[in-house]
């Protein structure tokens, strides 16, 4: 039984297969200063907070395949959003790739590597 840790559309992050190292959430808030005469500065909320998503790791080609991450690159070739579900249920939200980072070492003598680091990048689409 496959134990899913994270889904980014239909990619599945698992620890029996494709699985990640770290997990960044962040958020940004945006303010804009109100001066104020013989006062303190003050803040006003403006715009929509941005919030991004970076996920990190590392998959053995012997347990994801020879290109794991194909479909991941697939997903972000589409440029639409898609959500990203935590394992234990939790939707995150609508979230577009906008980065995906591809690190290939450790080859074998045909060319094939062994291990794929990678690094992907989100940021949260609020319609």
């Amino acid at each position: 039984m496959t134990r899913i840790m994270a889904m980014i559309g239909d990619f599945i992050f698992s620890l029996d297969e494709k699985s990640f190292d770290a997990l960044t959430h962040s958020k940004e808030y945006s303010f804009a200063e109100i001066p104020k005469v013989n006062y303190y500065t003050g803040e006003q909320s403006v715009g929509k907070d941005i919030e991004e998503l970076s996920i990190s790791g590392t998959i053995l080609t012997t347990k994801g395949g020879l290109n794991p991450l194909a479909r991941l690159f697939a997903i972000a070739d589409l440029k639409q959003s898609v959500p990203f579900i935590y394992g234990y249920g939790e939707v995150m939200g609508d979230f577009k790739i906008t980065k995906v980072k591809e690190d290939r070492s450790l080859f074998l003598d045909d060319g094939r590597s062994v291990r794929v680091g990678f690094n992907v990048e989100m940021k949260r689409v609020r319609e």
